[in-house]
């Protein structure tokens, strides 16, 4: 009597495991803003920042943003005195219809400068939106600071989306100037090297990341670095014609990080391609893509070897482990019962 009905487990020991194991989600925890070259702990990619402005840019600019985002997609501005509007003259024979022609062709003149001029004050007044959007939204305090230190930060950085972004990639992909010029060219060579695709990255993210990583180190230490090491294959010595011999030596580098992202690919996953392009090679049909663009769609299209799927089915915890041990000495024990009982 007066007693309330309550749930003998309620409050105890329920949602524990659930709430201390709580693991961050990778997509969940990426943080689309820029940082200086070292710093972020879940931060996005150049790249990927980038196409989030272009895309923001794009859905919220409202008339003409498309000439924003290209000028941002290309990394440089749009010059509109190149093609300015043109007065046509008319070629007919008549002198009367030649006035009508030449009078409407005056018309159309002075209204197309008068669109081009809006044109250009309104891009120009978007792209000062686009560096106040980049840098108030996408822009980290610790690498606004850095980009504030810039000695032409108030004469060529300020209100220059374009400029802004070039500055801020520089600071994301190259080391810090004051270290030592071997150990960031070092460190350069073997970021580009180690980028590996880990177990549970996504293909694109893996992508996004190589094509920082190789950025990174062409800004450092250039591309033409290769030419040698192609100079002395055999693809380059028995090629008899200038023409292709010079491709190969400009493409080298190209051709080199398209292997690169294959080679580093997930072994679990793409293990049978690289097995399989090998093997054509070695039969002589070189299938190896020619870049990284083309590298990714190869990936893209295979279909992940049942390796994957396999490690995937095996227990990969200590508590998994143990409890598949549990379930072979259950199974163990009932077979020795049932021996013992056939023997009575």
């Amino acid at each position: 009597m007066g007693r309330f009905p309550t749930s003998r487990n309620s409050g105890r020991g329920r949602g524990r495991s659930n709430t201390s194991r709580k693991k961050p989600s990778d997509k969940s925890s990426k943080e689309y803003r820029f940082y200086p070259s070292g710093m972020g702990k879940y931060k996005a990619t150049f790249n990927d920042i980038k196409d989030k402005v272009e895309m923001d840019v794009q859905q919220t600019f409202g008339k003409r943003s498309g000439d924003v985002v290209q000028s941002l997609r290309d990394m440089k501005k749009m010059d509109y005195d190149k093609q300015p509007p043109k007065l046509k003259v008319s070629t007919k024979t008549k002198d009367d219809e030649k006035e009508r022609e030449n009078r409407q062709f005056e018309l159309d003149y002075t209204e197309d400068r008068r669109e081009h001029e809006k044109r250009k004050e309104l891009y120009d007044s978007n792209m000062a939106k686009a560096y106040a959007r980049i840098w108030e939204k996408y822009t980290s305090e610790p690498m606004k600071n850095r980009i504030r230190n810039l000695s032409d930060y108030e004469t060529k950085v300020r209100d220059d989306p374009i400029e802004l972004l070039t500055r801020v990639r520089e600071i994301m992909l190259m080391p810090k100037k004051s270290r030592y010029h071997y150990d960031s060219m070092t460190e350069a060579i073997l970021s580009f090297l180690l980028c590996k695709q880990t177990k549970h990255e996504s293909l694109r993210d893996y992508y996004s990341k190589f094509k920082q990583a190789r950025d990174n180190l062409k800004e450092d230490i250039g591309d033409d670095f290769i030419r040698h090491f192609v100079k002395q294959t055999k693809e380059y010595k028995d090629e008899t014609d200038k023409r292709v011999k010079s491709d190969l030596e400009k493409n080298g580098f190209k051709h080199w990080t398209a292997y690169i992202l294959i080679r580093n690919a997930d072994d679990s996953k793409y293990g049978s391609l690289k097995q399989e392009l090998r093997g054509r090679y070695g039969g002589k049909f070189d299938e190896y893509p020619r870049s990284v663009e083309a590298a990714y769609d190869r990936l893209l299209q295979h279909k992940w070897d049942a390796t994957f799927e396999q490690k995937k089915k095996k227990p990969t915890d200590k508590h998994d482990k143990d409890k598949s041990m549990t379930e072979e000495q259950v199974n163990m024990n009932q077979k020795k019962k049932k021996k013992h009982g056939d023997l009575f």
